[in-house]
Parts: structure tokens; C-alpha cells; sequence
């Protein structure tokens, strides 16, 4: 027999033995495809009953598909049983509207890196223990479900959750129930939870959340978020936050309610009852906000309209077409946010009032503090004095850049 007769022959044997191995992978109970070697399994609207069916290989050997989504939406699973998945590589996993009553506390053990798991609309009253064997789940879905109380302790396993949907349950807040999430959640989503006021106890520990949404509640007043103790906002600069009050009843807010940490690159406050914008005091504090407030009935005065004027803080909704009895006024008005830049670059509190502020002298600043001559107010006419004024802005923002990295 020929070299070439038996490497032929090696070859076909080799390419058989791929087939035959890649046909038996996995097993697609409904409609399967693969693109770019990831495979989608949907088995939405299928009549599936009770169990949710077997994809892994017939023989019980592990799969080496990649998994990136298996839907089983809008079906009638009641159970997942232990080892349901075990040796698959699902990316994403979705229960979407099915009446799951039992979940097994090995569900979803022995699986290859689940990223995120959605149990939405599925008749839950209790968060499932599914951290404990798959602590590398990333984003949780639990919206639409009858939970009332998360015990202190249910999330000890989710080490790597940075995203949780606790949309439309009727929970109760406690301190702790966030308990495990401290460092990972970054995005907390508990709207429709029929809250009356922020859940400040249950929120004060979640020192990296970047995204808070609170909307569709009963909300009459914001006072604060996550405690006035809770965070050091200058150990944060640099974070941005998005927070999501829109569609409650909200009627008043603290001025300082948004300062517990840096200030929000996007505040929703549309759709509430606010009538005036009081609760900004300080717009060199809001750098970099886009604050959206349609659907409020807020009546401004020439001084709100003076907030258009700042330009890292953009206002949608309310005060953003100068009337003709406030041109003069708006006319006269100058700001200079440089001296708020300054306190924030040196870690000093931000007084009350708004710009301009001179700090040509040491009245009124922190021991040891050193003035910066130069702060003058807008409008100087001396070329000179424009200059320093521009030297001393380039210098402060160079601070601040060099602070924040």
C-alpha cells in the first residue's frame, strides 16, 4: 500500500469522525441556527411542558458548541430540573413568561460560563439560588414576578453581577438585601416597584452603580439617594452616573440630593409635578448633565432661565426659550465656573450661591488654602486682566484633568 493510499485514507477516516462527532454535539429540540460559530436555539412559542428538553450530545458527553442564545419564551415549563445544562456553553439564557414553580438549586450547575439569565415573567416569589453554582452571571432578569422580599445573603455568590432587573415587583426595601453586590452592580433597575420613597437604606452600600432607575413609582420628594455618609464623591470623580426618576409624583427635591457623588451625565425627572428648578442652587455643579424635565408644570422665573447659560449643563423641557421680559435681564447676568472647578479640584466644599466668586484673597477658604489671584468677574474690559483670567482657567482645568486621572 501506497504513502499516498494511507494518508487518503487517515484523512477520510478523520473527516468522518468530525462529522459524526459535530452532528452529535448537541441536540436542537426546536429551531436552530449557527453563524460565525455561535448557535442560536429559540424555542419560543413552542408548547413546551414542564422540563425544559435535553441539548446536550445523546451520549451525555460535553458539547463544544457555543451556545449564544437558548430562548425558551412564552412556553409552559413549570420546573428546571438539576443539571439541566450541564457541559453547555450558553451565553444567554432566557425563561421569558413560562410559570416556573421549582427551580433546582443545581439547575445551572456544571455549566461553561452562563452571562446572563432571564427569568422574567415567570411567577417567582423568591430570588432562586442560582449564584452558588454559576456565581459568573453578569446580568439578572427578574421583572414581572410576584417578589416581595430578597433576604439578606441572596445575592453572596454573585460576585461578577453588574446588572439587575427588579422592574414591576412589589418589594419591600431593607438594608442588606443588596448584600454581595457591593463592588460588581453597576446598573440597578427597580421601577414599577410601587415605592414611596428613594430606598435609601437598601442602596447605600452599592458604591459602583452607575445607572439607577426608580421610574413608575409613587415618589413625592428626592432627599437624597444612597445616604449623606454613604460615599466620598471625591474618591469618584470621573464616574459617570445616570439616574431615571421619570413618571412618579415628585414635587420637591433637595438641593444636595444629587451631590452624594458626581454629578449625573443624565438626570430624568420628566413627567412629575416640580414647578420651579430650585433644586439645582448650583449649576457649576451639574458638569456635564443632560437633565430632561418635560411633563412638569414648572414656572420660570428670568433667574431659571439663567441656567441655559452654563455650558456643560444642558436643560430639555422647561426654561429653554428666553421670553422677551427676561432678554434684558439674561442681557446682564455673567457666570464664571472656574472658582467651583477650583473647590472640586482641591477637595473643598462647594459653597452655597452661584458664580462669579472672586478667591483673591483668603477670606472665607479653608486653612492653609492659597488664593488664586485672577478670578475677576466677566466682562472685565482690560485685555490684560482677560488674559491672566484665561491663564488661570487653562491651568485649574490642566489641575483638574491631572486630579481625575
Amino acid at each position: 500500500m501506497s504513502i499516498v493510499s494511507i494518508v487518503t485514507g487517515l484523512s477520510f477516516y478523520c473527516l468522518l469522525v468530525i462529522l459524526v462527532h459535530t452532528s452529535a454535539d448537541f441536540q436542537c429540540p426546536c429551531r436552530c441556527e449557527t453563524k460565525t460559530g455561535m448557535t442560536t436555539v429559540d424555542c419560543t412559542n413552542s408548547d413546551l411542558y414542564n422540563k425544559v428538553p435535553n441539548l446536550g450530545p445523546r451520549d451525555g458527553s460535553a458539547s463544544l458548541t457555543r451556545f449564544k442564545f437558548v430562548l425558551f419564551k412564552n412556553n409552559q415549563l413549570t420546573s428546571i430540573p438539576a443539571y439541566a445544562f450541564r457541559g453547555l456553553r450558553i451565553d444567554s439564557l432566557r425563561f421569558t413568561q413560562n410559570n416556573l414553580t421549582s427551580i433546582h438549586p443545581d439547575a445551572f450547575r456544571e455549566m461553561i460560563k452562563l452571562s446572563s439569565l432571564s427569568l422574567d415573567s415567570c411567577g417567582l416569589t423568591e430570588v432562586p439560588d442560582v449564584f452558588r453554582n454559576s456565581p459568573e452571571i453578569a446580568s439578572l432578569n427578574f421583572e414581572d414576578n410576584k417578589i416581595t422580599n430578597i433576604p439578606i445573603g441572596a445575592f453572596r455568590y454573585a460576585k461578577a453581577l453588574q446588572s439587575l432587573n427588579l422592574n414591576k415587583n412589589p418589594l419591600t426595601f431593607t438594608a442588606g438585601m443588596f448584600k454581595g453586590l457591593e463592588a460588581s452592580l453597576k446598573k440597578l433597575d427597580i421601577a414599577e416597584t410601587n415605592v414611596e420613597k428613594v430606598p435609601t437604606n437598601a442602596l447605600a452600600s452599592l458604591r459602583n452603580l452607575r445607572q439607577l432607575c426608580l421610574s413608575g413609582n409613587r415618589l413625592l420628594s428626592v432627599n437624597t439617594i444612597f445616604g449623606s455618609d454613604s460615599h466620598d464623591v471625591t474618591s469618584r470623580v470621573g464616574l459617570k452616573v445616570e439616574y431615571d426618576f421619570s413618571s412618579n409624583m415628585i414635587q420637591d427635591i433637595s438641593v444636595g440630593a444629587f451631590r452624594e457623588r458626581p454629578a449625573p451625565a443624565l438626570l430624568k425627572l420628566n413627567n412629575n409635578n416640580l414647578k420651579s428648578l430650585n433644586f439645582i442652587g448650583d449649576p457649576c455643579f451639574f458638569n456635564g448633565t443632560f437633565l430632561m424635565l418635560h411633563g412638569n408644570d414648572i414656572k420660570c422665573s428670568c433667574q431659571d432661565y439663567e441656567i441655559n447659560k452654563y455650558p456643560d449643563l444642558t436643560v430639555m423641557g422647561a426654561c429653554d426659550i428666553l421670553p422677551a421680559k427676561c432678554i434684558d435681564f439674561h442681557k446682564d447676568q455673567k457666570f464664571d465656573c472656574a472658582c467651583r472647578k477650583w473647590h472640586l479640584a482641591n477637595r473643598y466644599d462647594i459653597e452655597k450661591g452661584t458664580c462669579p466668586v472672586k478667591l483673591t484673597t483668603t477670606a472665607g477658604m479653608p486653612d492653609g488654602a492659597t488664593p488664586k489671584v485672577g478670578f475677576v468677574e466677566s466682562g472685565a474690559d482690560k485685555p490684560s486682566m482677560r488674559l491672566m483670567n484665561l491663564t488661570v482657567h487653562i491651568l485649574i482645568l490642566l489641575r483638574l484633568s491631572i486630579f481625575t486621572i
